[in-house]
């Protein structure tokens, strides 16, 4: 998956629709302003939802946990696909259906009380409804800019909306608009082609081989209506430049790249592994009647990846209560998101549930009688607060909080307490 190709979206029609803003709060409110981040963006994903998964955590306890999945597929005419665990979980369902087998016998069964989540054949099969429906659904997903949000760290800044095709047309519809009205260039909402994004004096400019152009992108008021149908519960519509104004504040936030971010759209879209998928399935499977096994044998003879013949041998229901034998699950499982929860590889630096950086960078030990900060620049005795900027040798104060130079938009320093603040 990847970038919004506009032409190949709005063709992928059809599909059933799903929740979005999975990341931001806004559907509460019923709507939002604000911007789509210049520097990446729409971005599109086809999702099968969520599926339960039950998981050893580091304590050696288990947890019933909701784990997306990303379709292998990458377009409307490859989904289903054979190469994927949740597709092939479907036709599996329908065909053991077709053979005779109880419907309502549980398949995926896991937790207790108001916790437990329950998917039966019919579920599966998708035959029982919408929200246990697993067919995948396209989605569109973007960083997104609030207008009068308040923040101190720099990634805070930005929120991940992600949302039905529904959503992604009605934005789109604005976009083209717009480009019709204004050109390609200042119609968009994203850095144009061979255009790069800068800053010049606080504002923001686009920068090519031979010329460069103020620049502001237009604002979206993006709206949800809970208790309208599908086709009609997201709306999104253009906001004047002066009631939705690149402000310096929001401008420092257009020209943060990924690692400034905290964010990663690409891992974020791009589909589930083979073996991470029947891990999550295997997981919580608890049918006797019809065996993991069973399924196991199924998606190896009717895919066509042979990464199943890799995939490590998930927990099943029937072995959860296995002693431990001593292996510490940090010395062997990768690292859990602390936004989602979602366990990502060894080393990971963005979770590939949520795209949140993991982990972090230690800050730099400061010396009270150094004039040089760790970004290189000089301190002033004179002047509380400002550096002067080696770019274009202004002196200056550093932008809140991201650490740029309000004139030129070059990075004075880290994020952390190498710029004077």
């Amino acid at each position: 998956m990847g970038k919004v190709d506009r032409d190949k979206f709005k063709s992928d029609s059809g599909s059933r629709f799903r929740r979005g803003g999975r990341f931001s709060s806004w559907k509460k409110e019923g709507e939002t302003v604000g911007f789509i981040h210049p520097m990446f963006g729409l971005w599109e994903r086809w999702t099968h939802g969520t599926l339960p998964s039950f998981e050893e955590q580091d304590d050696g306890t288990y947890m019933v946990r909701r784990r997306a999945i990303n379709c292998m597929a990458t377009s409307s005419d490859k989904v289903p696909s054979s190469e994927c665990p949740t597709c092939l979980l479907q036709e599996f369902a329908r065909q053991k259906i077709a053979e005779g087998f109880d419907d309502d016998e549980a398949i995926l069964d896991v937790g207790k009380g108001k916790d437990r989540i329950v998917y039966t054949l019919k579920d599966l099969a998708g035959e029982a409804g919408y929200y246990t429906d697993p067919t995948a659904r396209k989605q569109v997903v973007f960083a997104w800019i609030p207008r009068d949000k308040e923040y101190e760290e720099l990634r805070d800044a930005v929120e991940i909306i992600t949302g039905p095709q529904t959503l992604g047309s009605r934005i789109i519809e604005v976009i083209e608009d717009e480009i019709k009205e204004r050109g390609e260039v200042r119609g968009d909402v994203e850095v144009p082609a061979g255009f790069e994004l800068g800053l010049r004096k606080g504002s923001l400019v686009l920068i090519s081989d031979d010329e460069e152009i103020k620049w502001s992108p237009f604002g979206l008021k993006l709206k949800y209506r809970k208790n309208e149908t599908a086709q009609n519960k997201y709306g999104a519509s253009k906001m004047d430049r002066d009631l939705c104004e690149v402000t310096p504040k929001i401008a420092q936030v257009m020209v943060a790249d990924e690692e400034e971010l905290g964010i990663d759209l690409e891992r974020m879209c791009e589909p589930t592994s083979y073996d991470r998928q029947m891990e999550i399935i295997g997981s919580s499977w608890s049918s006797r009647a019809v065996p993991f096994e069973d399924f196991e044998d199924f998606a190896r003879l009717r895919g066509k990846t042979a990464g199943s013949s890799r995939a490590r041998k998930p927990k099943t229901a029937s072995s959860r209560n296995r002693e431990n034998t001593g292996r510490s699950a940090k010395d062997s499982r990768g690292v859990f998101c602390p936004e989602c929860g979602e366990e990502n590889r060894a080393g990971a630096k963005f979770c590939q549930g949520c795209g949140s950086k993991l982990g972090g960078r230690e800050k730099p030990a400061r010396d009270s009688d150094d004039k040089v900060d760790d970004g290189g620049q000089k301190k002033t005795g004179g002047e509380e607060g400002k550096v002067r900027c080696p770019e274009c040798n202004e002196m200056v104060e550093p932008m809140r909080p991201s650490g740029r130079c309000p004139e030129c938009g070059v990075k004075l320093g880290g994020l952390d307490d190498d710029v004077p603040f």
